[in-house]
């Protein structure tokens, strides 16, 4: 009774392993090997609680970006429909099915794509606007730098590309305990692009910033660094 009241901020420093603190059995962000057309890349595929779905992965010759949903369809197995957009250009549907545990999804999709993904543990860190907010350059997915971009506090987005394609938008967290955000952008200045979406997600040890999104023709995958 002689302690009083008050609140102290808490913030989760470590996780314990197998247990992610999420209802939704496949929430979270895998380190994944995608091969699609014949080409394999690696890189990351994002699944959010409400079922959205991005995955990226490229090589030094190719790259691809997909958007779509995921769903449970049993035991241990689920399905997924996306759009596969390349980082040249062009797009096609896939729909695709596979199982799932603790350490491992793997699935096969349209046109013998295969994704084999691994949760990483940056996904169980914390994530706020404020902690990606900085000045970034942008790398893509061949790690040249394209551009430049600014993120404050508060998740607002505003950049440019040497080409002068220019966008303002947002970062957006759905929940504070885990590493995923969704990106949306607006553009200008760039051909027929009027907007680009997808996930991001923050590699702590580099301060950096990985992009998967795509306009509705191009497939982008970057890194803000």
């Amino acid at each position: 009774s002689g302690y009083g009241s008050g609140t102290i901020p808490m913030t989760r420093l470590a996780s314990v392993a197998g247990l992610k603190c999420s209802d939704s059995p496949l929430h979270g962000t895998y380190m994944a090997t995608i091969v699609e057309q014949g080409d394999t890349g690696f890189g990351l595929a994002t699944l959010f609680e409400n079922g959205d779905m991005v995955y990226y992965a490229g090589n030094e010759l190719v790259g691809a970006v997909g958007l779509g949903q995921w769903r449970v369809t049993g035991n241990n197995r689920f399905a997924f429909d996306a759009t596969s957009y390349s980082v040249f250009g062009g797009w096609f549907d896939v729909s695709g099915n596979g199982t799932f545990n603790e350490d491992a999804l793997t699935a096969t999709y349209t046109g013998n794509g295969q994704l084999v993904a691994t949760p990483i543990p940056s996904f169980q860190h914390s994530l706020d606007t404020s902690k990606m907010a900085g000045v970034y350059d942008i790398h893509d997915w061949n790690d040249v730098v394209i551009g430049s971009v600014t993120i404050q506090n508060d998740g607002g987005v505003s950049g440019s590309t040497f080409l002068g394609c220019q966008f303002v938008g947002a970062l957006i967290v759905p929940n504070t305990n885990f590493n995923q955000a969704y990106l949306n952008l607006d553009v200008s200045n760039c051909a027929s692009t009027t907007q680009i979406v997808g996930a991001a997600v923050y590699n702590n040890p580099q301060n950096a910033i990985v992009v998967g999104a795509s306009d509705g023709w191009t497939g982008y995958i970057w890194t803000l660094r």
